[in-house]
């Protein structure tokens, strides 16, 4: 752990910094903090911070600093929490995938898949927007 970093995982586990998740991931140094807190974060911490940002999870994909954020989470929650962000996300898939920042996150998600049923969304999801993407 980083100086300053010593208990961020016991602070987001006891739910003090939960709510606040979201405007962190807008920022720089929050979303820097917020990845290191992820780095080491137990499963249950994991899940936590997802479901308080879960709902903010589009905004944050296009945000110039959430998108880290958001790629960091896809590449580390569960086969279970995974599926849960893609139900999410995927009525954005198009305003999300012709954004600049949202494009890497969706491209981080594409990478993280891990089931056929994942998959089989998520490409029903991009088939129905293929004729905007390829406008963009």
């Amino acid at each position: 752990k980083g100086k300053g970093d010593v208990g961020l995982d016991d602070l987001f586990t006891s739910g003090r910094y939960l709510e606040q998740v979201s405007g962190l991931a807008r920022n720089q140094m929050g979303c820097r903090r917020l990845q290191r807190v992820l780095d080491g974060a137990s499963p249950s911490t994991i899940s936590r911070i997802l479901s308080v940002c879960l709902t903010d999870l589009p905004m944050l994909m296009v945000d110039p600093f959430g998108n880290y954020f958001c790629q960091k989470m896809i590449e580390i929650v569960s086969e279970q929490e995974l599926t849960t962000v893609l139900d999410c996300v995927a009525p954005h898939l198009g305003t999300i995938s012709t954004n600049m920042h949202g494009t890497r996150a969706v491209q981080k998600l594409v990478e993280c898949i891990r089931t056929q049923e994942q998959m089989r969304r998520l490409m029903f999801e991009i088939a129905a927007i293929v004729v905007q993407l390829s406008l963009d």
